[in-house]
């Protein structure tokens, strides 16, 4: 007679069975060969010129585009409030050149 110990996995009516290990192995395989991403490399400028184009681009966005360099928010309660500040909003698409 046969001592079945159960493990972490999927036991399946034929009798059949895959590890918790196996299940994700095969679903990472998976996931890796549905993925399947190119980008165009652009070769006709040097990096210099790049760096030229993304300053005017930039610069002309900032003559277009409305910008919020302030906001101010009220709260009206007689109950404690909580304000919690996150970051990493992506909130444009910037490059401070100077910076990098």
């Amino acid at each position: 007679m046969s001592q079945n110990i159960e493990q972490d996995g999927l036991y399946y009516p034929d009798g059949s069975y895959r590890s918790r290990e196996e299940i994700i192995r095969e679903s990472k395989e998976e996931e890796i060969q549905r993925v399947n991403i190119e980008f165009a490399k652009p070769r006709n400028k040097s990096v210099e010129e790049w760096f030229e184009e993304i300053e005017r681009r930039n610069q002309f966005r900032d003559d277009i585009e409305d910008v919020a360099d302030y906001g101010k928010i009220e709260i009206a309660t007689d109950r404690p409030a909580v304000i919690g500040l996150s970051g990493d909003w992506h909130l444009g698409a910037k490059i401070d050149k100077p910076m990098l």
